[in-house]
């Protein structure tokens, strides 16, 4: 059947609305889609930068072609070294531009244990130029019973003060003698409710005996406390008290030592003593003690405590020569001019600190490897005497290590 003129006009008519209706709904759904964001170039895992001559030097793996190298390998010395690089890829060492951090196991290769090697501490640079020194290993392991432990670090180790190894329970120490064959390692405890404990004592290094000293302390439900030591293999002892009541001064007294709040005892109130013992017959066996103690509303008495034990595992001629877990920097400039660390002496103000470290993809040649957080500061020295001040380093490394 034929349709008429005003059939077909119709029919064009709603099939121009047809299309005019696709054609708004095809533009609304361009105009409401969502479009996602072009993806962001990923954020550079390793790095490290540092200052020479007031200048910034960066080093970035994955960037211009650069790549962070892993391995590990012992020296000539049968030190395993744990190293990581970064340089161009394809480089193997000394290419310019490029820098390597070395640091050096524990103990000699067939005796090294990753644990003892990779920790987060301070560590010291080696030092090819000083003189020959023996060196003791002495394996030190902490006794803590504090429940709400926040955290607990060694420090006092070879003669200065600064923290130098973090939540670490035990580890080998390398020891350089000094003249009174002894050194004294500070194990300080920090817990959740604000304690603190820290324990220091003369370690003998040539077969001496092993002493110990602690603090117990009682309520005795006058508004008075009293703390008493506990002593292992301290004969002829003389005792010297601090706390808060005494201004400063230390206290001639015995192994008894009756404290007292200034506060009410109801309320919350920390305090501190402080102890030293001296041994008249052995005085390796020193011992110095600072402790915080509290009572809460309920009467309860808190304090921390520690201890620590010793083992010389052994004594080894010369062997300042190996840098036991000590660092080495080399540092390649733009111009193939090599500088390293251990050329030379460090000043007072150099530093190598790790301050965390977790676990990592193996690397290309299927060798475990470790993410570490670093913070620097050297002398570097080529083997013709120049030398340079690299100062303000930090960084994210990798190394390799046997699994």
């Amino acid at each position: 059947m034929k349709k008429s003129h005003e059939q077909k006009v119709a029919l064009i008519n709603i099939k121009a609305v047809f299309l005019i209706l696709i054609a708004v709904s095809f533009s609304a759904c361009k105009r409401n889609f969502i479009e996602l964001p072009e993806e962001s170039a990923a954020q550079p895992i390793f790095e490290t930068q540092f200052s020479i001559n007031g200048e910034t030097v960066n080093f970035v793996a994955g960037v211009d072609d650069y790549y962070m190298h892993t391995n590990y390998q012992a020296d000539n010395e049968n030190v395993l070294r744990y190293l990581g690089h970064f340089a161009e890829e394809g480089c193997q060492a000394d290419c310019p531009s490029s820098i390597q951090f070395e640091l050096r196991s524990t103990q000699f290769a067939d005796e090294t244990t990753t644990t003892n090697d990779l920790m987060v501490k301070d560590y010291e640079y080696m030092d090819l130029t000083a003189e020959d020194a023996d060196v003791y290993q002495v394996k030190l392991d902490a006794n803590i019973e504090e429940e709400n432990l926040d955290s607990f670090f060694w420090g006092n180790l070879g003669g200065n003060n600064e923290l130098k190894i973090v939540n670490q329970a035990s580890y080998i120490h390398n020891y350089t003698v000094d003249s009174e064959n002894r050194f004294d390692p500070i194990l300080r405890v920090l817990s959740t409710n604000g304690h603190e404990y820290s324990l220091s004592r003369n370690v003998p290094l040539n077969g001496g005996i092993t002493c110990s000293a602690d603090l117990s302390m009682s309520d005795n439900n006058d508004g008075t406390y009293t703390a008493e030591v506990i002593t292992q293999n301290i004969n002829d002892a003389t005792y010297f008290w601090l706390d808060d009541n005494s201004n400063g001064n230390m206290i001639a007294g015995t192994d008894l030592f009756t404290t007292s709040f200034t506060a009410p005892i109801d309320s919350f109130l920390q305090w501190s003593i402080g102890l030293l013992v001296f041994d008249g017959i052995a005085p390796e066996c020193n011992v110095g003690i600072t402790s915080t103690f509290s009572q809460d509303a309920n009467g309860n008495l808190a304090y921390a405590s520690a201890n620590y034990d010793h083992e010389v595992l052994a004594k080894i001629e010369n062997g300042s020569r190996y840098g036991f877990s000590q660092f080495v920097i080399q540092y390649t400039d733009e111009n193939g001019t090599t500088y390293r660390s251990d050329l030379g002496p460090q000043s007072a103000l150099s530093y190598l600190k790790v301050t965390s470290i977790e676990d990592y993809i193996s690397n290309e040649n299927s060798q475990a490897t470790k993410k570490l957080d670093i913070q620097y500061q050297c002398n570097v020295y080529t083997e013709t005497g120049l030398s340079l001040r690299v100062v303000d380093g930090t960084g994210t490394i990798a190394v390799a290590y046997p699994n």
